[in-house]
């Protein structure tokens, strides 16, 4: 095996483990769903997508079910949700925003 085969087998277990652990996170945690796996298949497609578009519709599928009573945990990305809350109330952040310059995307320091 190549290093260049090589590398894309580790890119592609990077990005499948990124795609279903962090953006669209399910309960499981340990899992991930391969019904990813066709869409990281070719890396040039893989670019084209609307990733944050689908990352924000999960969320949003995730808070609406959130809303029924037996529900107790939520999944998706809900570092989006912090950084509007945090955005739209002060109050609720932990100071001051970390940065003054307004061109950087909004969170893009708390990495």
């Amino acid at each position: 095996m190549g290093n260049e085969e090589q590398l894309d087998r580790f890119t592609h277990a990077y990005m499948l483990r990124l795609i279903g652990g962090v953006l669209f996170c399910d309960h499981s945690s340990s899992r991930v769903p391969l019904r990813y796996l066709p869409m990281i298949a070719d890396f040039d497609t893989c670019a084209q997508y609307s990733w944050g578009g689908a990352v924000l519709a999960y969320l949003y599928r995730e808070l609406c079910g959130f809303t029924d009573y037996d529900k107790k945990q939520i999944c998706g990305f809900s570092f989006l949700l912090q950084l509007w809350a945090w955005e739209r109330f002060p109050k609720l952040s932990l100071g001051q925003f970390p940065y003054e310059d307004h061109t950087l995307p909004l969170g893009a320091s708390w990495f």
